[in-house]
């Protein structure tokens, strides 16, 4: 009898002990870790992060191609004449002579190669006291290169110390495309650099008159004795 029991007892205890096995097994699969994944398991995650961070980036304008004027090489090339390029020169000379020197003449020059409608167009969102530079002129705000990245763009100005020395500052905007960018931040470089070249280009020259119109009378006369004439002959 006594056998038979100490049978049972242990029947018993190897059963306790496979269930409390197969339970821990199953615990550690439910808090199963990277050091026990399967390393493609870990590789798939780590692609699938990478592409939801470069998502991200691109639909808040990470990925954009920085583009520049004047050109730079290797970057795509920002048209002085379109949208926001005219509005981001103006008020970036604005802006830096607001923080520079408020009551310095407002002269501005602009990139070489830029076109005569933009420097117009600069000078009109400028207002009546602009001016555009001319040779020998000083101070002057020198409108050096524009970058455009998304809804982020750079503008480098060239301005005039009061103690008589060239520096650089860059006005840096936040915005989006059909609206404009407003500055929000003004970084000086307080490095020497050139002064700045006159590169305002000469106004084009006016249109022609059109061509003088004779009097209506008489080419209506013309018309009627051309049209009896033809009658008569025939």
């Amino acid at each position: 009898m006594n056998a038979k029991h100490a049978t049972h007892a242990m029947f018993g205890m190897n059963a306790m002990n496979a269930m409390n096995a197969m339970n821990a097994r199953n615990a550690r699969n439910a808090m199963i870790g990277p050091a026990d994944m399967p390393s493609w398991s870990v590789h798939v995650i780590r692609i699938a992060l990478v592409l939801a961070v470069a998502c991200m980036s691109c639909m808040s304008g990470g990925c954009a191609a920085i583009a520049t004027w004047p050109p730079v090489e290797g970057k795509a090339i920002l048209a002085p004449a379109a949208p926001p390029c005219p509005q981001l020169m103006a008020t970036a000379v604005s802006f830096t002579r607001s923080n520079i020197s408020p009551s310095a003449p407002l002269i501005f020059n602009l990139p070489p190669g830029t076109e005569w409608k933009v420097w117009s167009e600069v000078a009109g969102r400028l207002g009546p006291d602009a001016r555009m530079m001319q040779p020998g002129d000083s101070p002057v705000f020198d409108v050096r290169q524009v970058r455009l990245d998304g809804g982020r763009a750079q503008v480098d100005v060239v301005y005039l110390t009061p103690d008589g020395v060239w520096q650089m500052a860059t006005v840096h905007f936040t915005g989006a495309f059909g609206s404009n960018y407003r500055p929000t931040y003004f970084q000086h470089w307080l490095l020497p650099i050139d002064p700045p070249v006159c590169n305002t280009p000469s106004p084009p020259p006016p249109a022609p008159p059109p061509p003088p119109r004779g009097p209506a009378w008489p080419q209506a006369e013309t018309a009627a004795g051309a049209r009896v004439g033809a009658a008569a002959e025939a």
